[in-house]
């Protein structure tokens, strides 16, 4: 049978294998002159781009190098080429995971995990092209590994022994979570929803102490992810953050890293207790929201007498989440957000206060 890498993964895997990178080469030049409508026609000559070149790849991409066809066919490509010395051939059950894997790599979100600090750049970004791999079809382990190593190289992070060991580390853990997610759309029940919730916010708990793990402990990062762990370790608490007002149980004087930190991830688990799933969109809401509250503008605002102070406040906080993730945020969630804010400032959020939010028209102010 010939070898046949259909647009968009395609829907039939071929299964024959491809013994050598200029067989692939070949292949894919068949591939791409058997091309009727020109559909898949970015992406082979990015494969065909990627397989031949011997160079490492610049992560993130630059823009300037094509469109986002081309780079997920160049990385697609690169990897394919990799995966033919690493294993001695490129064997057909590889081609869709592989290329979903080199795809996720110009997404925006893989994007934002690159820039950060090594190694937690390539654990960040191989745990989001793992997960988006797997809503397509299975990741082989011998794959999954190899793929791994090729990103590493990529991101001239050296593999040794103990990041081998995160590796197996975190594939298990996500295996464990998806079968558990699979249990839990089965148990509807009340004790059922409690498990999960408390399990969930474990998980956030375990993530924060390995983020925290990789960080300079002097670090702005890392007194916001020690104000995450205590906001995830007792989320019961209350009280904001108002001008002359000092957090409850901190201490007197913590930093605004911190105080963002904390009220960020106690927002998050408030949301997790209604049985939300903690994805990377709701953290990043969740955190941001809880700056604006700790910041010098947010802090201001709170100051101001009740119930002006918070919806003030959490406009400004919306505000800046529209603002930076570039789209309006879900109403459910903003309420659910606003919600959550009341109780912290012991109010009583009504139909009449929901809707008066919309009178307050709160911008960002540079450094608030």
């Amino acid at each position: 049978m010939p070898f046949n890498l259909r647009p968009s993964f395609g829907r039939r895997v071929p299964q024959q294998e491809v013994r050598d990178v200029p067989g692939l080469v070949a292949a894919l030049r068949n591939r791409l002159a058997a091309e009727r409508d020109g559909s898949s026609g970015e992406t082979l000559r990015g494969q065909i781009a990627g397989a031949e070149s011997h160079d490492p790849v610049t992560l993130p991409c630059d823009p300037a190098g094509g469109s986002r066809k081309f780079q997920a066919g160049f990385l697609a490509g690169h990897l394919y080429a990799h995966l033919i010395r690493v294993f001695g051939s490129l064997p057909g059950t590889f081609l869709v995971p592989a290329a979903a894997y080199a795809a996720s790599l110009v997404s925006p979100q893989a994007e934002r995990d690159l820039v950060e600090a090594p190694p937690l750049s390539l654990f960040r970004t191989h745990g989001y092209a793992c997960l988006r791999v797997e809503e397509q079809t299975d990741l082989p382990k011998d794959l999954e590994f190899a793929a791994f190593r090729w990103l590493a190289v990529q991101l001239s992070v050296p593999v040794f022994p103990e990041l081998e060991a995160r590796f197996t580390e975190m594939r298990q853990r996500r295996q464990e979570l998806a079968a558990e997610r699979k249990m839990d759309r089965t148990a509807d029940s009340v004790p059922g929803t409690a498990r999960r919730v408390e399990r969930r916010l474990a998980e956030l708990a375990n993530a924060v102490q390995r983020q925290l793990a990789d960080l300079d402990a002097a670090s702005t990062d890392a007194e916001r992810l020690c104000g995450a762990l205590f906001g995830l370790e007792s989320d019961s608490g209350s009280g904001l953050p108002a001008a002359a007002q000092p957090l409850e149980g901190i201490g007197s004087d913590p930093s605004e890293a911190y105080r963002g930190g904390m009220l960020g991830a106690r927002l998050l688990a408030a949301l997790v207790r209604e049985d939300r799933v903690a994805d990377d969109t709701l953290r990043r809401h969740a955190y941001r929201y809880g700056a604006v509250l700790a910041s010098a503008g947010g802090r201001a605002l709170l100051a101001e007498s009740l119930p002006k102070n918070v919806l003030k406040a959490h406009q400004l906080a919306i505000h800046t989440l529209v603002e930076q993730a570039g789209e309006p945020i879900n109403e459910d969630l903003e309420i659910a957000m606003l919600r959550w804010l009341a109780t912290q400032a012991d109010l009583t959020l009504t139909p009449e206060l929901v809707e008066e939010r919309r009178r307050f028209v709160v911008k960002a102010r540079r450094g608030a």
